[in-house]
């Protein structure tokens, strides 16, 4: 894609990003991944992003009033008490499910209270291609709720190709505009470390 070429910083990756998505969602109506779903959101809550994703929502952060900040904290506190109690039931926990069945702390009234800011791997969520040239619901970067809903429009329709962008591609401009800020890490991770500092 000749547009990620020009792309230099963050905000530019997010706003190409989206007018890519709108242009799925013009290309492919029937797409269950819009607004109002936020499945993948109370599903894999826990993605990993990149540190300079992190310091852009950490300065959305700082600007926001005490009682927003105390509620996505209060959801932490939730995610981490489950956890602790899964562990403590259970010695043999999957990871997936740890990892899978986590609701996003940004998740509030069930809304993405971070949506304009939200990190590249959720924007790409329901949109874009893990496995260009496959031609099957496992080639879409999604739920499998949508795989088989894709599944299902792809037997009806036939295509020779999914008409979708690579998350590879839009990956790695990312970690260019990352360059040497470090390694991904969990969203929790950072969130949990942001209000430990705080109260530090």
């Amino acid at each position: 894609m000749n547009d990620l070429a020009a792309i230099n910083t963050l905000d530019e990756l997010y706003q190409l990003t989206d007018k890519v998505l709108e242009k799925a969602k013009v290309n492919y109506p029937s797409m269950l991944c819009k607004a109002g779903c936020n499945q993948c959101c109370k599903n894999y809550g826990s993605p990993q992003i990149l540190p300079v994703e992190w310091e852009n929502i950490k300065y959305h952060l700082d600007s926001c009033d005490e009682e927003y900040k105390n509620q996505v904290q209060a959801s932490l506190q939730v995610i981490k008490n489950n956890l602790k109690k899964m562990l403590i039931e259970n010695d043999n926990v999957p990871v997936d499910k740890v990892v899978n069945d986590i609701t996003c702390p940004f998740l509030q009234n069930e809304l993405c209270s971070v949506y304009s800011i939200r990190p590249l791997v959720c924007r790409m969520f329901g949109s874009f291609l893990s496995k260009p040239g496959l031609i099957s619901g496992n080639a879409v970067y999604t739920c499998g709720m949508e795989k088989d809903r894709w599944d299902e429009e792809i037997t009806f329709t036939k295509p020779t190709l999914l008409n979708l962008p690579s998350k590879e591609l839009f990956y790695k401009k990312l970690e260019q505009i990352n360059s040497d800020k470090g390694k991904p890490k969990a969203l929790l991770y950072y969130i949990n470390k942001y209000f430990s500092e705080q109260l530090g």
